[in-house]
């Protein structure tokens, strides 16, 4: 296979790629720079050395420098349509790179949330954006954009072993805190049933649904007394508490402290 270009990268380059059939990039000695790609639709053949990946949508990979590139649009779909940065990570983005490694140097990732290759596509696409522009502050503003992407993929990494179900229960308990909770509409949601999603829930998350949705209430209500003058009345409201004595008795007996001494107490 001929061999590639290689770019020259100061910092960071992001493109957007819709290609054909004949697409093929091959490098054997890799680049200087790391090279995340991410399949939008479509669908490639990622591979280095003996090791090969196909990419559809939500799949995600990475060459670290020095690691052998051969990627090309697979030849039995026909088309690919992938975002790609070439970069030099910040120091802290290194603990949010460490991804499986398929092989060395390697790593790869897929993505099945729906919302998350939203918001995934989403930051990528506003550092292509940024990185196309010659203005003050635009190669910052790819930057923080890829940050976004790749904080967005090591959330997916670091709860890779969860349950789909689970994972869909997380987001909506999250979304909802506002809410009464109720078991069996979670578990209609998840397409569970009650028995099992309570199972499952409980097995990897090492609580309850209910127990875990309160403890998001009660930091949430932490975040609120500490940086807000909202009225601890308003805060049980807003959090889905019959009342506000109620909040402030849960708020109590994990807190060990009542809301108005908390408030007190982080603004005295």
């Amino acid at each position: 296979m001929k061999e590639s270009p290689h770019p020259s990268v100061d910092f960071l380059i992001s493109g957007d790629f819709h290609c054909g059939s004949d697409y093929r990039n091959f490098r054997s000695r890799g680049t200087d720079d790391w090279l995340i790609i991410f399949t939008v639709d479509g669908a490639g053949r990622v591979a280095t050395e003996n090791t090969e990946v196909f990419s559809t949508r939500g799949t995600v990979t990475l060459y670290q420098p020095g690691t052998q590139h051969i990627y090309i649009t697979d030849p039995g779909v026909g088309h690919w349509h992938l975002l790609w940065s070439h970069f030099h990570p910040r120091p802290q983005w290194r603990i949010w790179l460490n991804w499986p490694e398929k092989a060395r140097g390697f790593r790869t990732l897929v993505l099945r949330d729906k919302t998350l290759i939203k918001n995934v596509s989403t930051a990528f696409r506003d550092s292509v954006r940024w990185s196309r522009q010659n203005l003050p502050g635009s190669i910052e503003l790819a930057a923080n954009a890829l940050e976004r992407a790749i904080l967005w993929i090591n959330s997916a990494n670091m709860h890779r072993d969860l349950d789909d179900r689970v994972r869909k229960a997380l987001g909506i308990l999250a979304e909802r805190l506002h809410e009464p909770f109720s078991l069996p509409k979670l578990a209609r949601e998840c397409g569970l049933s009650v028995s099992r999603l309570a199972h499952l829930f409980q097995k990897q998350m090492g609580s309850s649904p209910q127990k875990y949705q309160e403890q998001l209430r009660l930091r949430w209500a932490r975040q609120l007394l500490h940086t807000s003058s909202i009225s601890i009345s308003e805060i049980a409201t807003n959090l889905g508490y019959a009342n506000a004595f109620y909040f402030s008795k849960r708020f109590k007996l994990h807190s060990g402290i009542s809301p108005s001494e908390y408030r007190y107490g982080r603004k005295r």
